[in-house]
């Protein structure tokens, strides 16, 4: 994928437990915890007009955890950069037993 070089681009899933309404011109996530680089350090490619992005925490990173909200972003340290994309989620309560796989897709046209 080539976007411009004055363009960032998408390299990590962030998680948080913040909530709120999301609108377009919301670029930062509402309470992250975490950020994560993509399965592999990349974006799968491998199909064409399709992106998919997929990160990994293990139990004890996700341990005390109220997940509500998922994003990608185009930093790698923690409250910086942009937010390509943000959901809001019904909170998911960890309590060190479980892991946590965040996956997304693009359709490009």
């Amino acid at each position: 994928m080539r976007i411009g070089s004055d363009i960032s681009s998408p390299l990590n899933f962030a998680i948080g437990s913040g909530s709120g309404t999301i609108v377009a011109t919301r670029t930062t996530m509402f309470h992250e915890k975490d950020r994560q680089a993509f399965t592999g350090g990349s974006i799968d490619f491998s199909t064409t007009n399709k992106l998919i992005f997929q990160s990994n925490w293990n139990s004890v990173e996700m341990s005390g955890t109220l997940l509500s909200e998922v994003g990608i972003v185009d930093n790698a340290t923690a409250n910086t950069g942009s937010v390509w994309s943000l959901n809001v989620i019904p909170t998911l309560t960890f309590d060190g037993t479980n892991e946590l796989q965040t996956e997304e897709t693009w359709f490009i046209y």
